[in-house]
């Protein structure tokens, strides 16, 4: 290499080594890693790249590395960004997904990763964004003639980054009559996002992701044209699988195994027992902490079962979830994908198959008449072969054993089975959660299409919505409770719906465990791919009503409030906002205070309640604060109620005070 190449960039060393946000602002035409406490600032004639890390399957690194250009940066600082995103990209070794950001029009994983908002900056005021308008457009699929991205003559895609390929610049946006704001992204092969997987109708199945060093190659083969020497790159440091915290044990289990239009309900001894040709239902009722009761409610269907015993079986357990008020969580589990949660509820489990097929990397038992063959395979461990004689006994107390080895088998064994067979000695390898995923759905002229929710949190589960979060070794759809009751009976067909969707572009499993998950019921086992507060899941009202009464500690301090003794903070702040509910909703009839008015004979106008509503809820403000004017809320109100034009005064003076309020709320959230 000669003596002009320039090194690679030391503001990349070490990146990408743990799950997070790195940011660098590009100055004096190099990349600087910004203070996190500037996190989500962007100033208007600045550029900067933003690198998101997140666990991938496998135990590999994901990345996605956006470059943001303010609509008053200079063409050098943005193709800088565009430039030094490449370099970022062969450090990472190069199979990142990059995307180009214009302010105003960036994308929604973009934003998921600043909440509340990013604050583009000029001057220190904050600039508002523009909503593009709307086109109805048709996606295409350009080939740069399925050259390497690496070829002299493959810069048309790079030119889309900036240029980097020794050609003329031409813009491809320009050319094609775009928007100069239209989104850019590049994928890689093997590291497509469902975004752009949707939409195709299907996706190819074992389409394999290059290797790291082979896409580092192909990029480091890149910048080498520009003059960038490639060293010191970092790998991806592994991810270390957590096992999803299991049910507590203690509980009461009830089995039921479907008989035409009955459940019959099995025996004690022969629970955790399963034929593959049935179906069962499963209740297992339990606490979790100080919560009262819980429930799991699984339909669990045998590989060799009939469609009319499946069909029943979802239409018997419903109607055990309605009868218990909707709460428990519903799961639909296929044989031989039981998750550990399923599996942890009966020790042991047995599948008694119709028709077996060996695995040297197990042991199997065979009955045949009044004879029982105990099979250990080849690669099978010393604990397996334990177990297996400890489920014989289970299945046939006091039955004598006949061994039979992988290699040694007796001619009476291969008789019962129907003759030799062939069979594999191929571990099975469990689907493992990684990578987890949350959707909202909707139908575009009948059409099923999702749309990702980037970053997800527990504030993401609004009440009114139903989400499909999908882990890959799992799929759950959660139904808030303010959902309209028709479409909380369609919840699994729509998750349904995202399986199968999901089967063609993302490879996931059609006999997916599935489970339905109400709002308030939520088990440990799907908490736990969120940062979980259950004093969120414990306030009632519809999503503005729960943000507002988080916010103003409504909910939160109620336990604090009550050990103390102060407890007219508490209700009052809970005045305040009942009052404010039915000032804007004053034809719903409901409120205590549109009663007090209709029986004092007061005027029920708008600005009589409004004012009150809002005078209540400034009172709640300052008390929580300490304000001086707490004490003379509650005279405030009754004088308001006698006087209109008092009350239309008032109303000017509270809600420039309420206003201030809030804002100073969200500046702190």
């Amino acid at each position: 290499m000669s003596s002009s190449t320039k090194a690679l960039d030391p503001a990349f060393q070490g990146v990408g080594q743990r799950p997070g946000t790195e940011i660098w602002r590009i100055e004096n035409f190099q990349p600087v890693p910004l203070p996190k406490s500037d996190y989500g600032k962007f100033y208007m004639g600045d550029s900067y790249i933003v690198l998101q890390t997140t666990s991938g399957k496998g135990g590999a690194y994901l990345y996605d590395i956006h470059f943001w250009i303010g609509k008053d940066t200079s063409q050098d600082e943005a193709g800088t960004a565009a430039i030094k995103t490449v370099e970022l990209d062969a450090v990472l070794g190069g199979r990142a997904v990059q995307h180009r950001e214009i302010q105003g029009h960036e994308s929604d994983k973009f934003l998921s990763y600043f909440k509340p908002c990013i604050i583009p900056l000029e001057g220190g005021v904050a600039s508002g964004f523009k909503e593009p308008e709307e086109e109805v457009f048709e996606t295409r699929l350009y080939v740069y003639d399925g050259k390497l991205d690496t070829e002299s003559d493959s810069g048309e895609f790079w030119v889309l980054f900036g240029g980097f390929a020794p050609i003329g610049k031409k813009e491809f946006v320009v050319s094609q009559n775009r928007p100069k704001a239209t989104r850019i992204t590049r994928v890689i092969q093997g590291y497509e996002t469902h975004s752009f997987k949707s939409n195709f109708d299907s996706w190819p199945a074992g389409s394999a992701a290059p290797g790291a060093e082979e896409g580092r190659g192909k990029v480091a083969a890149l910048l080498k044209q520009q003059g960038v020497g490639v060293k010191g790159m970092a790998k991806s440091a592994p991810v270390n699988e957590e096992v999803p915290p299991l049910l507590e044990g203690g509980g009461k289990m009830e089995v039921w195994c479907i008989n035409g239009s009955a459940k019959t309900p099995l025996p004690k001894e022969d629970i955790g027992k399963f034929y593959s040709g049935d179906c069962y239902i499963i209740l297992y009722t339990y606490h979790s902490g100080d919560r009262k009761e819980d429930y799991l409610l699984y339909c669990w269907f045998g590989k060799d079962s009939i469609e009319e015993d499946q069909k029943m079986a979802v239409r018997l357990s419903n109607t055990m979830s309605n009868s218990l008020k909707g709460r428990p969580v519903q799961g639909r589990i296929f044989q031989g994908k039981e998750p550990p949660q399923f599996i942890a509820l009966f020790q042991p489990m047995v599948v008694l198959k119709v028709a077996t097929s060996l695995n040297s990397t197990e042991c199997f038992l065979l009955q045949s008449g009044s004879s029982v063959f105990t099979w250990h395979g080849n690669q099978s461990t010393f604990e397996q072969q334990q177990l297996s004689a400890k489920i014989a006994e289970f299945l046939k107390p006091g039955v004598a054993l006949k061994h039979a080895k992988e290699g040694t088998e007796s001619s009476a064994f291969w008789f019962a089975l129907g003759g030799k067979q062939s069979y594999t000695s191929k571990k099975a390898s469990p689907e493992i959660a990684r990578d987890p995923h949350l959707f909202t759905f909707s139908f575009n002229k009948g059409k099923f299409q999702v749309e990702e929710v980037y970053n997800f949190s527990q504030d993401d589960l609004l009440t009114e919505d139903i989400l499909i979060l999908d882990t890959h070794a799992e799929v759950f759809v959660w139904v808030g409770q303010s959902v309209d009751p028709k479409e909380k009976q369609n919840a699994f067909d729509i998750a349904q719906k995202y399986i199968e969707m999901a089967a063609s572009l993302e490879g996931l499993a059609p006999n997916v465990p599935l489970y339905k998950v109400t709002e308030g019921n939520e088990p440990s086992f799907f908490t736990t791919f969120f940062s979980w507060d259950p004093t969120k899941a414990m306030v009632a009202g519809n999503s503005f009503q729960k943000k507002a009464a988080l916010l103003f500690g409504v909910g939160h301090h109620a336990a604090e409030d009550k050990s103390n003794g102060n407890q007219g903070g508490q209700t009052q702040r809970a005045s305040a906002l009942a009052a404010l509910s039915s000032a804007f909703n004053p034809s719903s009839g409901k409120s205590s205070s549109t009663a007090q008015d209709r029986s004092n004979g007061s005027n029920q106008g708008g600005p009589t309640q409004r004012a009150s509503a809002l005078a209540a809820l400034n009172s709640a403000f300052n008390t929580s604060s300490g304000s001086k004017t707490a004490g003379k809320s509650d005279n405030s109100l009754s004088e308001m109620e006698g006087s209109e034009e008092v009350a239309e005064v008032k109303e000017t003076e509270e809600v420039a005070s309420v206003s201030e309020s809030i804002g100073r709320i969200q500046s702190q959230n």
